[in-house]
């Protein structure tokens, strides 16, 4: 005969499937501490999409400019020197530098040296095409019109090797 002890009978009434305090603070930490690394994530996939935006805008520019150039007179364009144009977030040409997010400068090389080096070709017009952006910042304009360099600014430079349209 065994007497009941209140123990032992608090004891059989308690589910013991359930959870712990201390198992439930662990649980809480390891979920915590994953989220912590998941949204660090989150900020490093932000910035390379920003950068994978930033090419695309400059390239769509550059292809323009150069498109541009190949259905105008080159000789024309070379003689003109250096222009300078100012582009949207889109990559849509405004007018003038307010508002403006890239800066875009299209240089125009009569007789073009190949890249490797040889002889000037007579035949072959170079276009050099440099974007800068101004980084989503407000545009920072000198007295020239040109953007004043800033620390991280970042500029493209696309290049194309033109000959003379039929």
């Amino acid at each position: 005969m065994t007497p009941s002890s209140p123990q032992k009978t608090l004891r059989a009434t308690l589910n013991p499937s359930g959870f712990s305090l201390v198992e439930l603070v662990l649980s809480l930490g390891v979920l915590s501490f994953t989220c912590v690394g998941m949204l660090g994530m989150t900020a490093s996939c932000f910035d390379q999409f920003r950068g994978v935006i930033e090419r695309s805008s400059v390239s769509a520019i550059a292809q323009n400019l150069m498109s541009q150039a190949q259905q105008s007179d080159l000789a024309a364009l070379s003689a003109s020197g250096p222009s300078v144009r100012y582009f949207d977030d889109q990559a849509r040409e405004l007018p003038s530098s307010t508002n403006a997010v890239y800066r875009a400068q299209m240089a125009v090389t009569p007789s073009a040296v190949y890249p490797a080096g040889g002889p000037a070709n007579p035949f072959l017009t170079r276009i050099t095409v440099n974007v800068a952006s101004n980084n989503g910042a407000a545009p920072m304009v000198g007295a020239g019109g040109f953007w004043l360099d800033s620390p991280g600014q970042r500029v493209f430079t696309e290049v194309a090797l033109l000959g003379p349209s039929r």
